[in-house]
């Protein structure tokens, strides 16, 4: 989890939304904290307690999602009201919840119809949650730097792709899943 909010953090820094970046990182660690001390409050024993261990970490996405869009939109300059920018940055984050929910139920349920151990379904989750984590910000990146309006005047849409926070989000948490996949594939730490 904080793996993510690492990512979303780190994105705006590189914005040079310093006031935000450090806000939100606190945020991003009270939530991971809590979340955490939740989920390992659920007794891990088999595919459904699996499930529901990452249902509370899913639940703490949603909190920084909700934490974020509060502050994003009172700070917001050319917002038309509070309530209707807070409704629009939640709007952009609820499809990523939906996806990460199904992708719980669907791995929970292939795990328990599977008998696969707690340990096995949880790599699961994360693998599945990762991909869609790093496809989603891939394509909420391009949608926005196809949009005319959010580039500068000559600049390719790849450019605005590459100099989106969006772009950073889905690169930072990429990078940190294929370098996990890459130690496992070399077998490093192994005696």
């Amino acid at each position: 989890m904080f793996i993510y909010l690492r990512a979303r953090v780190s994105s705006y820094w590189g914005a040079h939304q310093y006031f935000r970046c450090v806000f939100m990182f606190f945020v991003a660690l009270l939530i991971s904290l809590f979340s955490a001390i939740l989920a390992s409050s659920f007794d891990l024993g088999g595919s459904r307690n699996a499930a529901a261990g990452s249902t509370v970490i899913l639940f703490g996405f949603m909190a920084y999602d909700f934490a974020y869009a509060a502050l994003a939109s009172t700070f917001e300059k050319n917002r038309l009201s509070w309530g209707h920018e807070f409704r629009r940055y939640l709007k952009f984050s609820l499809p990523l919840h939906a996806w990460l929910l199904a992708i719980i139920l669907v791995v929970g349920f292939f795990g328990y119809s599977r008998d696969l151990t707690t340990l096995q379904t949880l790599v699961l989750i994360f693998v599945c949650q990762n991909i869609v984590i790093s496809i989603f910000w891939f394509f909420s990146a391009w949608g926005f730097a196809s949009k005319a309006g959010n580039r500068k005047p000559g600049e390719s849409v790849a450019a605005r792709f590459w100099r989106s926070s969006a772009t950073r989000v889905a690169v930072n948490v990429a990078s940190v899943f294929l370098g996990l996949i890459a130690m496992v594939l070399v077998n490093a730490g192994k005696q």
